[in-house]
């Protein structure tokens, strides 16, 4: 198993892998993987192309993974749409609609289908908020961004 070469997000790429070699897994149902967020980071910087490796890597992850585990299927979920709903809220926030336009809508779509998820998952109820105003009212959660902003 190799980091795919020049990808961001290699870790996400090859995690479920590395998961799939494993011969005994245990869940103990707290998040303990963390992100070092340096000045540069993929996180901090402005969004490119680049980004969207993590929305194909997610893509390609959700169609292999929840065939082969249905049991799973409620946290492969929830991966897949968090990544999409980070970066399509990533685009929103830097006016980079047009740029990135028909990922945009592929992203917009696999979320609009999935809004009841996204609402019933663990999302928190901040995320679920930014991402259903973002969703079925892009001018209207730009404005609440920019209000944001002003008070901040």
């Amino acid at each position: 198993i190799r980091y795919p070469a020049g990808k961001i997000n290699e870790d996400t790429a090859i995690a479920f892998k590395l998961i799939e070699k494993a011969d005994k897994i245990i869940h103990i149902g707290k998040p303990k993987y963390y992100y070092f967020h340096h000045k540069n980071s993929t996180t901090t910087n402005r969004f490119s192309a680049k980004n969207l490796d993590l929305f194909y890597i997610s893509d390609k992850i959700y169609e292999e993974l929840m065939p082969k585990y249905p049991y799973m299927a409620k946290s492969i979920k929830y991966f897949y749409l968090h990544n999409i709903g980070y970066l399509y809220l990533k685009i929103i926030n830097e006016d980079m609609e047009q740029v990135f336009y028909t990922d945009l809508k592929k992203m917009q779509s696999i979320l609009k289908k999935n809004t009841i998820n996204i609402i019933l998952n663990k999302f928190s109820v901040k995320n679920k908020l930014k991402i259903i105003i973002a969703l079925y009212s892009p001018g209207g959660y730009k404005k609440i961004i920019r209000i944001k902003e002003r008070f901040s």
